[in-house]
């Protein structure tokens, strides 16, 4: 992949090789980083404030704010967020996952009965 960070938009992205999925991993990791170290304090004052309603409100939408902040870096990378610091990341050979903090993709198979949901 000649540009790593190269961004996606709407339904412009394509399944990446696992070489260029793999690229995407070290930067994936920076932001997750970054993010996870704003959320962390966040929720730390969040508990220090949980007498005063306003204030742990106002803590509680900076942190849902870094959260999106989050999902959209993933989404412009072509990733696709599913859960706090997971990330699906559609590539040539299949559907594949990173989880912070790893530095591989992993395959998860898909539990039948949770289709059927």
């Amino acid at each position: 992949m000649e540009n790593v960070t190269q961004l996606f938009t709407g339904n412009n992205v394509r399944p990446l090789s696992i070489a260029e999925a793999e690229q995407l991993l070290p930067i994936f990791l920076k932001i997750t980083n970054q993010i996870r170290q704003s959320i962390n304090v966040l929720n730390s004052q969040v508990d220090h404030y949980k007498g005063k309603p306003v204030k742990s409100a106002e803590l509680q939408t900076q942190l849902n704010l870094k959260l999106q902040k989050w999902c959209d870096k993933m989404k412009r990378l072509g990733g696709q967020p599913q859960a706090m610091f997971k990330v699906k990341i559609q590539t040539e050979e299949g559907i594949r996952f990173w989880c912070y903090p790893e530095m591989k993709l992993r395959v998860e198979l898909i539990d039948e009965n949770e289709m059927s949901h």
